[in-house]
Order: structure tokens, then sequence, then C-alpha cells
């Protein structure tokens, strides 16, 4: 009988395989910290300090518990973000608790508790506020929350493309559409600074080009379904952020839960309902194959037994874009006939030129003036013919690399149904591990290659010897 492995053998497999790749990595040193922090203060209906006091913060994914110190005061720091219930148990206290409370990139809150005499086996829920506001810091900025990546509609589900949704924000690209994986750039000003003093964060570790032309552009744009958050911060008075002078923008990859979460999509479009571009349609030529999948999935869960987390992402692209060429090529009669000249007569009249053609190598003085020569002439061909002992054996070299005419005329005669290829690749693992309560470790390794093959000079590849390479007689 045979035996298939179970999902969670298949799981710690896959978990142990991922952090040992994350070990081998080398670490990224002065990262910024992108997990939230939770504070405050506990009194009872007088006023008075609260000590002592069980404070648990709870999502579906984590939980996090700490105590009020002397003074009342609490404090749960690196909290991934989520959307917690921050539950309060004291001695003597009903039991209290407080939902709703949203930590999102960097965030740093204060949720206060005035407790109530009672049993505490007694529970009452506290009304989540109205407006949440950070009062910890003093950090401003636009959270681009896991809805709004989600659900926002993207053109080629480049996910940075939202910063133009951010106040204080504006993309100064002109003819540039970067909204695929791979596209880099610095284009983005942010608060009126150039994209050079940008800072780009893959949680908390930055990604930016740190100077030159280049300063400023992101290294990674992960895909959409591996992030859960990004925060655009134009004021950034926290000191962690002190080297940026525009603004940051700190994006957080998804992480394992215990539970199994996973995705699949591909998206795809192709010539079916494509246009035909506008100089095939000049030239009556058909409209030429295009197809186009962005493609890919993420999976999720637990594995040793609840006490590690993995997640992984991949997303593909692959493109056959449709790139028509319509250019001029030498027609037959601009080559040497059998006695080695070139007569250009037919040339010449079919580009209305009634001046012929002259020998460059017969100019002269023809009219003097006060500081040399004012005017210089030069005598033509006989019958536009230029002999064979004046034809450059280079130029002709070159002249016979091009393909022939497949359109009538002397200029735009030659059509080519040309393709543009792009391909990229992007995994993303992460690994969390958590020793105990007070001790997580997590590693993350993310990877993007692209790559693109214009074909603008395709027309000319037939042409072109086996070993592609050109050598022209000096």
């Amino acid at each position: 009988m045979m035996h298939l492995p179970s999902l969670r053998g298949i799981s710690n497999q896959i978990g142990l395989l991922l952090f040992s790749m994350l070990l081998l990595l080398p670490g990224i040193a002065n990262a910024q910290e992108y997990r939230g922090t939770i504070t405050g203060q506990l009194v009872d209906q007088q006023g008075r300090l609260v000590r002592d006091a069980n404070i648990t913060a709870t999502s579906n994914d984590q939980t996090y518990t700490t105590k009020s110190d002397s003074k009342g005061d609490y404090a749960i720091p690196f909290v991934q973000p989520g959307t917690y219930t921050v539950t309060v148990t004291a001695q003597g206290f009903r039991k209290e608790a407080q939902p709703g409370v949203i930590i999102d990139v960097s965030a740093k809150l204060s949720v206060n508790f005035a407790l109530s005499v009672g049993s505490i086996n007694e529970a009452m829920d506290v009304k989540e506020n109205a407006m949440q506001l950070s009062t910890a810091d003093a950090s401003g900025g636009t959270v681009m929350d896991p809805e709004k990546i989600q659900n926002l509609p993207l053109n080629g589900r480049q996910v940075y493309q939202l910063l133009q949704l951010t106040p204080g924000v504006r993309s100064s690209s002109v003819g540039f559409s970067g909204t695929r994986g791979w596209d880099v750039n610095n284009n983005y000003s942010i608060t009126g600074q150039p994209g050079a003093y940008n800072q780009f964060y893959l949680n908390g570790s930055p990604i930016s080009i740190q100077g030159g032309g280049g300063a400023g552009t992101w290294g990674i744009s992960p895909s959409v379904d591996a992030v859960q958050e990004f925060k655009v911060m134009t004021i950034t008075f926290d000191a962690q952020y002190g080297r940026v002078g525009g603004g940051a923008v700190n994006t957080i990859i998804k992480n394992g839960t215990p539970h199994f979460h996973g995705t699949l999509y591909d998206f795809w479009r192709n010539s079916v309902l494509d246009a035909n571009t506008y100089q095939l349609n000049q030239q009556g030529t058909a409209k030429p194959f295009h197809n186009e999948h962005q493609f890919g999935g993420t999976v999720g869960g637990p594995f040793l037994k609840h006490d590690a987390y993995f997640f992984f992402s991949y997303e593909g692209y692959r493109q056959v874009l449709p790139a028509g060429v319509v250019t001029t090529v030498p027609t037959a009669d601009l080559f040497p006939g059998g006695d080695g000249t070139v007569n250009l007569t037919n040339y010449l009249a079919a580009n209305g030129r009634t001046g012929g053609i002259y020998d460059p190598l017969t100019t002269a003085c023809i009219k003097q003036g006060s500081t040399g020569c004012a005017t210089y002439g030069r005598s033509p061909f006989a019958n536009n013919i230029i002999p064979a002992n004046r034809i450059s054996q280079a130029g002709l070299n070159i002249m016979k690399l091009f393909p022939a005419p497949n359109r009538p005329g002397y200029i735009n005669n030659y059509v080519f149904n040309g393709k543009d290829r792009y391909r990229y690749n992007m995994p993303i693992a992460r690994v969390d591990y958590n020793f105990n309560e007070n001790t997580r470790l997590y590693g993350v390794s993310p990877g993007g290659p692209g790559r693109s093959i214009a074909t603008a000079m395709d027309w000319w590849a037939p042409r072109l010897p086996a070993t592609s390479i050109i050598t022209v007689p000096t």
C-alpha cells in the first residue's frame, strides 16, 4: 500500500528547507523596526494607578502578554501588524477589553484603561475609538493596508504604483510605465523632495540604492500577493529614519500563521482582444501575435508543532509583445551592377532630386571672399553613375547585411513583425520561529530578477552571420 505524506509532514519539510536557506544568507545591519508597539496606563475610576495587571494583545495569528509596572504603565513591543483585542485583568477589578486595535507598519499606539471595581469574572468590552491616533511618535504618513493592496486595480501589479494615491507624493515619470515587478525608479517626489532623498525598506531593512544617480531607487518590488501592507511616511521625525530627507516607504512581507493558507492566480491577455499597431495598419499588415501571463501563488502555515511558521510566494511573468518595424533598406539598384558601378538615376528621380549627385573629391572654391573662400562647388558624376573605383568596400559589406525590401519604393520599404520578450521570476520566502513568548526569530529571502529581450533590430538578424560578429575591412 502506498502511503502519501501528510500535509503536516510536507509543511515541516518546506519550513525546514526555507529556514536552512535563510540561515545561510548574510544579515542586513542597521534595519529599521517595522513592527508596532502598544503602550498605555492602567488606573481605576478614581485615577489611582493599577499595578501588576495582566495585559494581553490577541489577533487571529499572534498573542502577546505583559504586566503593568509600579506606575501602572505597560508596553508591548515588536507587535506584528494586524488587528488586535487588548485585554486587561487585575485582582479586584472587572476584566476589560478593547477590540479593533489596528497595528500598522511601525505604529506606536497608546491604549489606556480605567478599570472598574468588581470580580475578575465580570467582563466589560470597551468601545473602540472612533479615530485611532498614534500619539507615541510624530511620524506621519499613509498606510496601504491589505484591502487597498489586494482590491485596487494595478496595471501590471506593481505595488509601488499605489504611492501616487498618497497625499504629498507625486510621480515625475514621463514616458515610463513602471508597471511590472522588475521596474525600478526613483521618480517619486515625497513632500516636494527629489526621489534621490527617499528610502525604501523591506521589513525594516533598507532596499534602496544609497548613492549616485540612482539614489533612492528601490531594489525590489514584492509581488502584490506577498505584501501585507506598506506605509508611506511623509513626515519622519523618528530618529531611526534620520538619514531620510524625502520620504520613507516601509513594506511588510506576509508571515505564516497557525492555519494553512494559499492563493493561486494567472492574469492573461493576448492578441485576440488587442488592436493592431498604427504602423502595421498603414502597411496593410496583419495584427502580430501577443501573449502575456502574470502568474504565481502563495502558501503559508505552521511547522515544527506550531513553534514555527513559513510563508512562500512566487510570481512569474512571461510576455511576447508585438514590435512591428517599418524601416528603410537599400534596394537592388543601389548595389553595384555587373560593371561595378552604381546608377542613382532612378533613386534621385523617385525622391524628387533633380540636381544630380556630386563627387565629394572635386570640391573647389568658386568664389573668393574678403577672408578666404566664400563659396565652394563640386562637379557632378556623369549620368549620376558612381564609378566602380569609388565604391567603399566597407560600406558595401554593411549594405549586404540588410534584408531585401518587401514593400515597393525607396523609403519605408521593409515591414517586419518583431517580438519583444519579457520575463521574470520572483520567489520570496519568510520563516518565523518562536523560541518562547519573549524570544522570536524570523528571516526573509527576497528575489526577483527580470529580463527583457527587445527585438527592435531583429529584422536585421536573418542577414547576420552565424557567429553574430560583423567584420568591417579597413
